[in-house]
């Protein structure tokens, strides 16, 4: 679960307000992330977007849990290019072919994952959420 709005202020805000709470300098803190004074500290004002790695380590550094982690780096893609929109569209079609074409199967095979499933889509229809059924 997200605990933080992530969007496009998220790093150098997290940046900002992890410097702030601790006593290390800019130098220590980008020596320790392995880039430039200078960049990280453009980076901090918003001047500069860092590679993904690079903002990905400095959101782990600021303390943010892996999911928002991964909600930037999934937010980063999505602005700085339309292929990866692209790509993003076309493995989860063919994941969720992937995954259709196995449930499938095991419906067919396998009776009890047929009775869950049934009792699955007939508690849904009543209004039950997913996450109670699992």
């Amino acid at each position: 679960m997200l605990t933080r709005e992530i969007g496009p202020h998220t790093l150098f805000k997290e940046l900002n307000r992890y410097l702030d709470s601790t006593d290390l300098s800019l130098s220590q803190v980008a020596r320790n992330l392995g880039v430039s004074k200078g960049h990280l500290s453009e980076i901090k004002n918003g001047k500069a977007d860092p590679a993904l790695n690079t903002g990905l380590r400095i959101l782990k550094l600021c303390g943010l849990e892996p999911e928002e982690r991964k909600a930037w780096a999934h937010f980063y893609n999505r602005t700085i290019s339309d292929e990866y929109l692209e790509v993003h569209a076309d493995v989860d079609h063919v994941y969720a072919l992937k995954l259709n074409e196995k449930a499938s199967f095991r419906l067919a095979h396998d009776i009890d994952f047929l009775n869950a499933y049934t009792d699955i889509v007939n508690k849904m229809e009543e209004g039950v959420p997913l996450v109670d059924l699992r």
